[in-house]
C-alpha cells in the first residue's frame, strides 16, 4: 500500500491550517472556512450575473440585426436561444449558491475515510481534476492532482461541506 502525503504537505496543497482541521474533526466549519465559503458564494453570483448580462447583450444584438434585416425568424430565434441560455445559467447559479448557503447555514463538515485516488477527466475545454475518497468525489486543482496522482490507494480522511461537496481539509488516514 502506498503511503499518503504527510499532513504538512496536505496543508500546503489544500490551503488549510490546524484550526480548520480541528473544527472539521469536530464536525463543524472553522471561522476561516465560513469566510471562504461566503466569498465563494458571492463570487458564484457575480460570475453568473456577468454571463447572464452577456447573453442579454448578445440577444439584443441578434434581435436588432433581425429587425434591421426584416427577418422575424432571426428575431424569434435570438429571443428563444438567448432566453433559454439565460434561464439555464440562472438555474445553475441558483443551485450552486443555494448549496453553498445551506452549507453555511448548517455549519457542518462531513467526513469520509478511505483509499484516495486522483484522476483527470478530459473535456473539450481542457481537463477537470478530481480526488475520490471512498464513494465521494471532489473537484481539485491541477496542482493538487499532481501532488496526489502518484499515491493512489493511500488512505485519507476527507472533510467536506455536504451540500456543495466542497473539499475543506484532507488528512492521512489510518491504514486498514
Amino acid at each position: 500500500m502506498k503511503s499518503p502525503l504527510s499532513l504538512a504537505d496536505l496543508m500546503i496543497q489544500f490551503a488549510f491550517d490546524p484550526d480548520d482541521l480541528v473544527a472539521n474533526r469536530h464536525g463543524t466549519l472553522s471561522a476561516a472556512q465560513v469566510a471562504r465559503l461566503s466569498k465563494r458564494c458571492d463570487r458564484v453570483r457575480w460570475v453568473f450575473l456577468f454571463i447572464d448580462a452577456l447573453f442579454v447583450v448578445i440577444g439584443v444584438i441578434i434581435v436588432a440585426g433581425g429587425l434591421s434585416a426584416g427577418d422575424m425568424g432571426l428575431v424569434i430565434g435570438g429571443i428563444v436561444v438567448c432566453g433559454a441560455l439565460l434561464i439555464l445559467m440562472l438555474f445553475f447559479a441558483c443551485r450552486m449558491a443555494r448549496a453553498l448557503q445551506r452549507d453555511l447555514a448548517q455549519g457542518i463538515a462531513a467526513a469520509i475515510t478511505g483509499p484516495g485516488r486522483a484522476f483527470a477527466v478530459y473535456v473539450v475545454r481542457g481537463s477537470l481534476y478530481y480526488l475520490a475518497v471512498g464513494d465521494q468525489r471532489f473537484e481539485i486543482t491541477i496542482r493538487q492532482y499532481m501532488a496526489l496522482k502518484d499515491v493512489a490507494g493511500a488512505i485519507y480522511t476527507a472533510y467536506y461541506a455536504p451540500e456543495s461537496r466542497r473539499l475543506l481539509t484532507l488528512e492521512p488516514g489510518e491504514s486498514v
